[in-house]
């Protein structure tokens, strides 16, 4: 009788994945000259009463329609990852870059069908006049969002209302060096092939100014258009400022879907979080966000109903509050409360969507 009668292929084929990364993980840390190796693990616990801000969709992009939502209590995996970078210099002025990057799924978790997954996957070049990186990258739309999203890789994450947090695979990104102390920077994302486009060459650009983290400077605003990435166009802006231990963000967003032309509108997010530890990095923090979509373009109208020519009114709310408990540098400890409302109409007519609540508690490990 053969061995493996019986056996899932699918399994085995998941089994010799996770362990050709685990030896080139391995191997390359053996090596003394080797990239680094860097990561994160995590894992939540989340409770709703409708099932809708769940990812349907872990391995996908998360707008898949709920089409049998359930109140619940489910395992969250918020998108683990692993992966290994490096640089190869070759003059002062010009060096080679590389990084492979994995999302590792718990087979655990309900819906996922493959444990790994890109991330962001290239290889480029550092030079004096910027970056150039070609592979699967975050485009320049998404990277000008800086860190307003405070509750980021979670089922709160600011994609749930807002397009554009857009990791796309062939892909040219340039990143201009800083010119200034105020850390002034130009971006830009061409992808080369593009199949859920109609636009030949689709393409994002950005401005920035400032220090996302608000450490070298108090202050981040950046500009961004984006053009058939995905099933959109549309402009964003965003802005941090920190005032001691308090930090406040906002972002805001126009977009029009490329062939639905009902779906358009406006869009935005204003976030706070307060340090009690005076800028420790260890201790507790507080967080609070607050966003509306009119356009449906968002993941959570998305698993509600899929867009069609019939929708209009959309108005999506999302309230969220937590707290983050810094146990150390690499591990953190955060409990959130997210209210969602949704109204919208369908031929002219209004449709009752209801209220969702999520709880969720989570622990994330950096190495």
């Amino acid at each position: 009788m053969n061995a493996l009668e019986g056996v899932n292929m699918k399994q085995v084929k998941q089994v010799l994945s996770l362990s050709a990364l685990a030896l080139a993980i391995l191997s390359v840390e053996a090596s003394a000259s080797g990239p680094t190796i860097y990561g994160s693990l995590e894992l939540a616990l989340a409770h709703t009463d409708q099932g809708r801000a769940i990812n349907p969709n872990p391995n996908g992009n998360g707008r898949d329609v709920v089409v049998n939502p359930e109140s619940g209590t489910f395992l969250e995996n918020n998108w683990s990852y692993v992966g290994f970078k490096g640089v190869e210099k070759l003059t002062d002025d010009f060096s080679v870059i590389y990084q492979i990057e994995v999302s590792v799924q718990d087979g655990n978790v309900a819906g996922v069908e493959d444990p790994i997954s890109s991330r962001n996957t290239f290889l480029g070049f550092d030079t004096s006049w910027g970056t150039f990186t070609f592979g699967r990258t975050d485009t320049a739309f998404y990277n000008a969002e800086g860190n307003v999203d405070v509750f980021d890789n979670t089922n709160a994450w600011m994609a749930q209302l807002m397009p554009g947090e857009d990791r796309q695979s062939n892909s040219v990104n340039y990143v201009s060096p800083s010119f200034g102390s105020q850390q002034f920077a130009v971006s830009g994302t061409v992808l080369m092939n593009d199949d859920n486009s109609t636009s030949d060459y689709p393409f994002s650009v950005a401005t920035t100014l400032g220090d996302p983290d608000l450490q070298s400077t108090l202050y981040y605003v950046s500009a961004a258009y984006s053009k058939d990435v995905e099933d959109f166009k549309g402009y964003r802006g965003a802005a941090q400022v920190r005032f001691n231990d308090l930090k406040l963000g906002a972002i805001f967003q126009n977009s029009e879907h490329i062939t639905l032309r009902n779906i358009d509108g406006n869009m935005y997010y204003v976030t706070a979080q307060y340090n009690l530890n005076k800028l420790n990095l260890d201790g507790v923090n507080l967080k609070a966000m607050y966003g509306q979509d009119q356009t449906g373009l968002g993941d959570y109208f998305q698993g509600i109903v899929a867009l069609n020519s019939n929708i209009s009114d959309v108005q999506v709310e999302q309230l969220t509050l937590g707290a983050n408990y810094h146990a150390s540098q690499a591990a953190i400890f955060y409990a959130f409360w997210a209210n969602y409302k949704t109204d919208y109409d369908l031929n002219d007519v209004a449709q009752d969507v209801g209220t969702e609540n999520v709880y969720t508690l989570g622990l994330r490990y950096y190495f």
